[in-house]
């Protein structure tokens, strides 16, 4: 963590912002497998850097009189070229891509089966079912 991210971190839990925003370019220039490893599976290391946020504000920042340490969120930042929606794979899933735009609302992808199997449950006789 850089002086600008400490004091980002410091200026924000004054304001009552916990969160702490960080370029990927400034991951990938210190730790090159940490910045490839978070690309690839964002959902396993996002509450890893996230709690790491959370220690260093309790050691370093947090009061005396402050009995519940704040949860951070990390909000990663790149300036590399945005990929189009239309163009985002399957193969992506899961994975941090840069798309141009504004989030205006947010939910719960649904996977939706393109094949099924069923088995009865007398017989055991299975049967694939394609889904349209």
């Amino acid at each position: 963590m850089t002086d600008f991210d400490r004091e980002q971190l410091k200026k924000n839990a004054r304001e009552g912002k916990f969160f702490l925003r960080v370029s990927l370019e400034h991951i990938l220039n210190f730790d090159e497998p940490l910045s490839a490893l978070l690309r690839r599976q964002p959902t396993q290391v996002l509450p890893a850097l996230e709690k790491a946020i959370q220690r260093v504000f309790k050691n370093h920042y947090m009061d005396e009189d402050q009995f519940e340490e704040p949860r951070f969120q990390l909000q990663v930042t790149s300036s590399e070229n945005p990929r189009m929606l239309r163009d985002l794979q399957s193969n992506l899933m899961g994975q941090l891509v840069v798309v141009p735009g504004i989030v205006t609302a947010a939910s719960k992808t649904m996977i939706k089966s393109t094949e099924i199997t069923v088995r009865c449950s007398n017989c055991s006789h299975e049967k694939q079912i394609k889904m349209k």
